[in-house]
C-alpha cells in the first residue's frame, strides 16, 4: 500500500486529519441528543416594553389668534387686546413703547407715526379707532348789572391810571405825561395827537376813555414873564418870545389876548392855541 510508503510523520497527519473530518461529519447528530426545546417569552418582554413611558414631542399647534375687531381708544387699549386685533408682537411693542415716552394719538391719522403701522394695517384699524374729544369747560357767570368805566381827567392822570386805558402803554404814559407837564396841561383833547408816538387809527378809542378839567391848567402870565420862560412852552418860539417881551415894555402891558396878537401880529391859529394858557395881569 502506498499509505505505507509515506514518511512517518505524513502518515500521523493523514489520520489525524482523517478523525477530525469524520468528527464534524457526526457531531450534529448527537448535539440534537442534548438540545433540549426552549421557545423564546416574548409576552414580558412586551409588557415591560408598554410599562416604559416615553416622552413625545408635542405636536406643533396653530399659533394664529382669530382677530377679532372692537372699538377702541389707541390711548388705553392694552397689549393683549392689541394682538386680539391681529398685530404681531413688533407692532405691540411700538405702539406701547409711543405711549411710554409720553406720545399721544389726538386723531386718528396720529397712528401713521408708529413705524410698525404700514398703510395697509391702518385701513383695516381706521374704522374702529375712538378718541374722544376732551369738552370745554364752560364757566358759568352769575348775571352782574353793567356798570360804565369812569373816565379819567387827563390833566391829573397818573401812569397806573393811564395804563388802564385801552391803546395806553407804560411808555405811551410816559410821554403824555411828560408833554402834559410842558404844556401845563391839556385843554383840549386835540392836543393828543401831539404826543410823540401816538397812532392816530388809536386817538379816537383812547379819547373815549379820558376828560379834561380845565382848572388845572397852569397859566402864562404875559406881563411878567421872561422871554425865557415863555419860550419854554411849546407853542411859543424863541423869537415870539423875544418879541412879545420887547414889544410889552417898549408900549406896556397887554389888555387882552386879541391886543397880544394885534400888536405882534401873530396869526389867529397861533391865537387859537395858546389864549387857554394866558393870564393879563
Amino acid at each position: 500500500m502506498r499509505f505505507l510508503e509515506f514518511p512517518r510523520g505524513q502518515r500521523n497527519g493523514i489520520i489525524v486529519l482523517s478523525v477530525l473530518i469524520v468528527i464534524l461529519a457526526i457531531a450534529p447528530f448527537f448535539f440534537s441528543f442534548f438540545q433540549k426545546n426552549y421557545q423564546a417569552e416574548f409576552d414580558t418582554f412586551e409588557k415591560q416594553i408598554d410599562e416604559i413611558s416615553i416622552p413625545v414631542a408635542p405636536q406643533k399647534q396653530n399659533t394664529q389668534t382669530k382677530v377679532s375687531y372692537f372699538k377702541f381708544n389707541p390711548n388705553l387699549i392694552s397689549e393683549d387686546s392689541l394682538k386680539l386685533l391681529g398685530l404681531s408682537d413688533k407692532q405691540v411693542r411700538n405702539w406701547i413703547n409711543f405711549r411710554k415716552k409720553k406720545g399721544r394719538f389726538y386723531q386718528k391719522k396720529d397712528l401713521k407715526k408708529l413705524y410698525a403701522i404700514d398703510d395697509s394695517t391702518y385701513d383695516r384699524l381706521e374704522k374702529y379707532i375712538f378718541i374722544p374729544q376732551k369738552k370745554k369747560k364752560w364757566k358759568s357767570y352769575t348775571k352782574r348789572k353793567y356798570t360804565k368805566k369812569p373816565k379819567i381827567n387827563l390833566n391829573t392822570a397818573t401812569l397806573k391810571e393811564l395804563e388802564k386805558c385801552y391803546g395806553i402803554n407804560s411808555k405811551l404814559g410816559n410821554r403824555i405825561i411828560k408833554y402834559r407837564k410842558i404844556l401845563g396841561g391839556f385843554a383840549r383833547m386835540e392836543q393828543l395827537k401831539e404826543v410823540y408816538g401816538l397812532q392816530k387809527k388809536w386817538y379816537a378809542k383812547i379819547a373815549s376813555q379820558l376828560y379834561i378839567d380845565k382848572s388845572n391848567i397852569r397859566k402864562i402870565e404875559i406881563n411878567k414873564s421872561k422871554s425865557s420862560s415863555l419860550s419854554y412852552h411849546p407853542y411859543i418860539s424863541k423869537y415870539e418870545a423875544k418879541q412879545i417881551v420887547k414889544e410889552r415894555v417898549k408900549n406896556g402891558k397887554y389888555l387882552n389876548a386879541k391886543d397880544l396878537q394885534t400888536r405882534n401880529k401873530l396869526s389867529d391859529k397861533w391865537l387859537r392855541k395858546i389864549s387857554d394858557y394866558l393870564v393879563f395881569k
